[in-house]
């Protein structure tokens, strides 16, 4: 299987009108456990059968929810103190689009193989986003987000407002501070 790479590029958040853009020189501190595993990339893959939205349907999906969880939009580095933490600037989420000439159900992807780990975006960016179109119509969705920026469950909450956003229906209420992708400060 051969992945071919059509476009890479940075998504901004984008904010609803009337709302004023936020600071982008906050820095929010990793917390201690951050500090240790600042450097693991977690990695998410989703496959979609069609009929699926377009490209420009998820990156404007993408967009608005990155003006909700703007840590995904922010850079992994040293603050003003030193001290490692996120960025909360709206650099942008790195999107990737590809397309695979091939049928998704020749892909064994629940195993681990090379094939495989093409679907996965590779660096060292903040959150990447890989979108493989299949000749069937079907998507991958592969997804790669830095541990400091966010836990599980937050990450989890990220992306079902993003489904949410791309399907046109409200990203609901606004999760609590502690469910929220950014970072808390720890002081033991």
């Amino acid at each position: 299987m051969e992945v071919k790479v059509m476009s890479s590029r940075l998504v901004k958040p984008s904010y609803p009108p009337g709302v004023p853009q936020p600071d982008t020189t906050e820095h929010v501190p990793c917390s201690v456990f951050d500090k240790i595993t600042y450097h693991i990339q977690m990695a998410i893959i989703y496959a979609f059968s069609p009929p699926v939205p377009s490209i420009a349907d998820i990156e404007h999906g993408l967009a608005a929810v990155l003006g909700v969880y703007r840590a995904f939009a922010g850079q992994v580095r040293p603050g003003p103190d030193g001290e490692l933490g996120v960025l909360l600037n709206d650099h942008g989420a790195r999107l990737i689009e590809a397309s695979v000439d091939a049928h998704l159900a020749y892909v064994a992807l629940a195993k681990p193989s090379p094939d495989v780990q093409q679907l996965h975006p590779a660096g060292l960016e903040a959150e990447i986003e890989e979108l493989t179109r299949f000749t069937c119509g079907s998507l991958i969705v592969g997804f790669t987000a830095n541990h400091a920026v966010a836990d599980g469950r937050a990450t989890s909450n990220f992306l079902v407002a993003w489904g949410r956003t791309v399907r046109g229906v409200p990203i609901g209420p606004t999760p609590p501070p502690e469910a929220l992708p950014a970072p808390r400060h720890t002081v033991l």
